[in-house]
Order: structure tokens, then C-alpha cells, then sequence
């Protein structure tokens, strides 16, 4: 039986001398895998319970707006409501976006080689402004009638988070 540390090295087509792939590249797919990811994560419980209450007058759509609402705020994007603003950031939902992008980051990270805190820095820049812009699309995409997030602390939240997700994974 061969032993694990005396087996040779399997050569993928990465180590074998294939280009690295570009940091901006890596980071736009990244920001997006993440943005889409935190979504779906959020959404399944939250079309669950809108399918499961039968005495809900509210559409399908209100349901996805909802979900890009809960989004928003596990970032930190306030919504103007009836009755004021929320800003409340929860930590815990918080969690979620940090993971995707710790993740997103880490596989980028292998894929472009990085080796040093200035290709990191890169790397966490091209994660963070386009999941911060992509946070501004879901703030104008979940409006509703009594639900108004606010587009500039979106895209100003989605870029810090994706700062600091970015930069701890890569």
C-alpha cells in the first residue's frame, strides 16, 4: 500500500504552467459568486415561509424583495420605512456574507497566486467595489412601496464588507 507522503505530486493544469489568472477577474467572479450565494442562502428560508402561509396576500415578487431587503440589512444598508429608519446591522446574519466572501477571496487567492499583502490588497479591491456595486443593484431592485433601502449606504456597506471578507480570504 503506498503511503500518502510518498506519493508524487499530481500536476493540475494551474501548477503545470498555466497563466494565473488576473486579480480583476478573480474578483468580479468572486463578488458575484458571493452576492449570489448570500441570496439563494437567504432566500430559500424566506420563500419557505412566504410559500408555507397560505393567508399572505403578497406575490412572489414581494417575497424576492423581501429577501433582497434581509440582504441589505445583514450589511448594513438601512431602509426607510412608514414609520422612520431601520439601521440595525445583525452580527449573526453579518456572518454570512463574510463566509461567502472568505471563501470567494481564498479560491481567488490560489487562482491568481497571490504571495504578498500588496497582491491581497489588490485582490480584496477587486472583490470589494464590484460586490459594493452589485449590493447598489439589489438596494434599487428590492424597492417596494413601503420599503425604500437607501442605494448609497448599500453600495458603501457592500464595499466595506467585501473590503474585509476580501482581504482576511485572500
Amino acid at each position: 500500500m503506498t503511503d500518502t507522503l510518498q506519493r508524487p505530486a499530481r500536476s493540475t493544469s494551474r501548477q503545470s504552467g498555466a497563466a494565473a489568472r488576473r486579480p480583476l477577474e478573480a474578483g468580479l467572479l468572486g463578488a458575484l459568486w458571493a452576492v449570489c450565494a448570500g441570496l439563494v442562502a437567504i432566500a430559500v428560508p424566506v420563500l419557505l415561509v412566504w410559500a408555507a402561509d397560505g393567508r399572505s396576500g403578497s406575490g412572489a415578487a414581494d417575497a424576492l424583495r423581501a429577501v433582497g431587503q434581509v440582504w441589505l440589512v445583514a450589511h448594513g444598508a438601512g431602509l426607510e420605512v412608514p414609520g422612520g429608519m431601520l439601521g440595525l446591522t445583525p452580527l449573526g446574519l453579518l456572518v454570512l456574507p463574510l463566509a461567502l466572501l472568505l471563501r470567494a477571496a481564498g479560491h481567488g487567492a490560489r487562482e491568481c497566486r497571490v504571495t504578498t499583502l500588496r497582491q491581497a490588497g489588490l485582490l480584496a479591491l477587486s472583490i470589494s467595489v464590484p460586490y459594493g456595486v452589485l449590493a447598489a443593484v439589489v438596494s434599487a431592485l428590492a424597492v417596494s412601496h413601503a420599503v425604500h433601502p437607501v442605494a448609497w449606504q448599500a453600495l458603501l456597506a457592500g464595499c466595506a464588507v467585501g473590503a474585509v471578507g476580501g482581504f482576511i480570504g485572500a
